[in-house]
């Protein structure tokens, strides 16, 4: 059973249409519809992002945010200058849209950063849009023990595989595929057909996705895990630090039954040598 549809406040979708542009990369219409959703659902107080580029999903979230009584945002990226504009610096249309004081930006952050930089409250709610295989397997391992149980987990790209320009794009096709039916919330299971024709778009749809913080984390990460096997698909600039792998790897062994760590070792040989 589906639920009934979230409207989009008007002012809210004033501002996305108003700053939204396709070279961003960013949450198109759909996914706002779905992330709007999921917010007006479980009112997260505080959420943890991983991949700020622009900045422009972190100031639509914090406007999410306001309109439910209010919150924070920590956001972190690995870069400090705009991947398509190497002009502009990270999250730079946080402040822009108005939203500097709900977000906090981490610069040459990864995930494994977030206790030092947040503290030990949990987060109510993730959104992972950075690197592709492994990255979001390691970004959700790396947030899970930060996060309170039933906390969403959003992704975004999920079809960025299909794309025949890009050959970095399977990281969350291959999250979502190591999940079971069930545990997988879609647009389409939440509210069925719903759109609203009065937000910018791609051509694409469906194109977002989430799970739900389990009580017990061990048996989600043995799943995710499983898909480091597969062979690693990493751009130059995002290939881990030997440094970061070793921290990763104590990380994990802290975290995770030893199979977690076993999958992150014999990937890590596979695939970076």
């Amino acid at each position: 059973m589906t639920d009934t549809p979230r409207p989009i406040p008007d002012a809210l979708a004033e501002a996305f249409n108003r700053h939204w542009a396709l070279k961003m990369g960013a949450i198109d219409g759909h996914d706002l519809v779905f992330m709007h959703h999921l917010m007006a659902r479980h009112q997260p107080k505080r959420i943890v992002e991983i991949g700020c580029c622009t900045g422009f999903s972190s100031a639509m979230m914090a406007q999410i945010l306001a309109a439910n009584g209010g919150g924070e945002i920590h956001s972190l990226d690995m870069a400090e200058r705009v991947y398509f504009d190497q002009e502009k610096p990270v999250g730079y249309l946080i402040e822009a849209m108005g939203q500097a004081d709900r977000v906090s930006l981490h610069t040459q952050a990864t995930a494994l950063d977030l206790r030092n930089l947040a503290g030990d409250a949990p987060f109510d709610m993730a959104f992972i849009d950075a690197s592709h295989h492994p990255w979001p397997i390691l970004d959700t391992l790396a947030l899970l023990p930060f996060l309170k149980p039933g906390a969403p987990i959003i992704h975004h790209d999920l079809q960025l595989y299909r794309n025949p320009d890009n050959k970095f794009g399977v990281g969350p096709k291959m999250l979502f595929d190591r999940l079971r039916p069930a545990q997988r919330l879609t647009p389409q299971k939440l509210y069925g057909d719903y759109r609203d024709p009065r937000l910018k778009t791609r051509k694409i749809d469906n194109n977002i996705f989430a799970l739900l913080t389990p009580d017990t984390i061990g048996p989600l990460a043995n799943q995710l895990a499983e898909g480091l096997y597969f062979p690693w698909h990493l751009q130059k600039s995002h290939r881990p630090t030997q440094d970061w792998r070793n921290r990763f790897g104590e990380f994990l062994k802290a975290h995770y039954p030893p199979a977690v760590t076993q999958a992150f070792e014999v990937g890590q040989a596979r695939y970076l040598g």
